[in-house]
């Protein structure tokens, strides 16, 4: 589950993987899994960010012990292409993501 292979000055990548590794393997696994189904049963071409995918998974009960496994559970939609990235950004809504930006995704 890792990028290709290239230069990681800080270790930031594999510190990444490393936790990506133990969110799977522990008691987020099966939020992964429930988060994975909801989001292949999403509308194709449906235009969304990770924090809309939080938002509506929220709404059905979907959620992790622990709010690190959001990302995990879009990086792995990602990977196994059930989303793709647009290249577009977009500001966040929720107040306490600051309104930082975040990439948007099309389901496939």
């Amino acid at each position: 589950m890792s990028d290709p292979p290239e230069f990681d000055l800080f270790g930031g990548k594999s510190a990444r993987d490393e936790a990506m590794s133990r969110i799977m393997s522990g008691r987020a696994g099966e939020f992964i899994d429930d988060g994975l189904t909801a989001i292949g049963s999403l509308p194709r071409d449906l235009l969304l960010t990770g924090e809309d995918v939080r938002l509506r998974l929220r709404e059905i009960g979907i959620r992790p012990r622990h709010h690190n496994a959001w990302g995990c559970l879009i990086r792995t939609a990602v990977l196994r292409r059930l989303l793709e990235p647009t290249g577009r950004w977009f500001h966040m809504k929720d107040i306490s993501s600051h309104a930082r930006k975040t990439p948007e995704y099309r389901v496939k």
